[in-house]
């Protein structure tokens, strides 16, 4: 099943980053991966979701793996994560509606904080989830 979101990349204020690589995957094959992004990232807002395009009008499969390589600016250190992420929880969330029977979640946002820590929200209006927390090395 295709769902409708964006990616974004958050990090605390006075830690920013620098994104190398990132991709947000959903299948095995080469092809089956967002990018999250590749900015240098300056936050007002720990967890907040910068304004972002949707992929594509068709959607994607939700993501089930994360693989992420940043530099922070403060610490002047590379970190990298390759992990698996909860879908299931992700597919949850997604699949919650408003009143209007319209889906909540919008946005997955991927922060990197100090020491390599990684946050993944969903993000919705007026509604955000915490879905897993992470350390890089």
């Amino acid at each position: 099943m295709n769902y409708h979101y964006s990616t974004s990349e958050s990090s605390i204020p006075q830690y920013p980053i620098k994104i190398i690589d990132s991709q947000l995957s959903f299948g095995d094959g080469e092809d089956d991966w967002i990018d999250v992004g590749q900015n240098i990232c300056l936050h007002p807002e720990w967890g907040a979701a910068t304004a972002a395009d949707e992929w594509s009008l068709e959607g994607y499969p939700l993501p089930n793996h994360l693989y992420l390589k940043w530099l922070s600016v403060t610490e002047q250190i590379c970190y990298r994560l390759d992990s698996d992420i909860p879908v299931g929880e992700i597919q949850k969330a997604f699949d919650e509606k408003d009143k209007n029977g319209n889906g909540v979640f919008r946005y997955i946002v991927v922060g990197m904080a100090p020491i390599g820590g990684v946050a993944l929200w969903l993000n919705g209006y007026k509604k955000s989830l915490l879905v897993s927390w992470s350390k890089g090395e």
